[in-house]
């Protein structure tokens, strides 16, 4: 928590057990995901997350909490990996080529986009 992340590499901050957060960072330059969650049990909250190839990865995660980060200058805001998770919203997202990737259709997500090529794309 509240962590500043500058140049990590491939992962910014990987998230994974059956409980916990990843909230308050701030990811800068990052090559593949700034944040990567892989269980449902991890919330990512009150992030901010600047030049990565995926802002966010949904890894194997469906139900985990991903509200209130900001996502600005990556390729992808928010990768889905055609993980049906109804608890991504509340986002801010600026300055990206696609917004949310890999979307299932029965997911609705409410977020707030800025300067983005395409909001959602949903190949699954």
């Amino acid at each position: 928590m509240a962590n500043l992340i500058v140049n990590a590499g491939s992962e910014g901050i990987y998230g994974f057990g059956s409980s916990g957060s990843v909230s308050d960072n701030t990811v800068v330059n990052v090559n593949n995901d700034g944040i990567l969650v892989e269980e449902d049990g991890i919330s990512v909250t009150s992030n901010k997350i600047f030049g990565t190839a995926n802002g966010i990865f949904l890894g194997f995660t469906s139900v985990a909490a991903i509200q209130g980060n900001t996502i600005t200058g990556s390729a992808t805001g928010i990768e889905f990996h055609c993980n049906a998770n109804p608890n991504v919203h509340s986002n801010i997202i600026t300055d990206v080529g696609t917004a949310l990737d890999q979307v299932p259709s029965a997911i609705a997500s409410s977020n707030k986009y800025f300067n983005v090529d395409t909001i959602r794309t949903g190949s699954c």
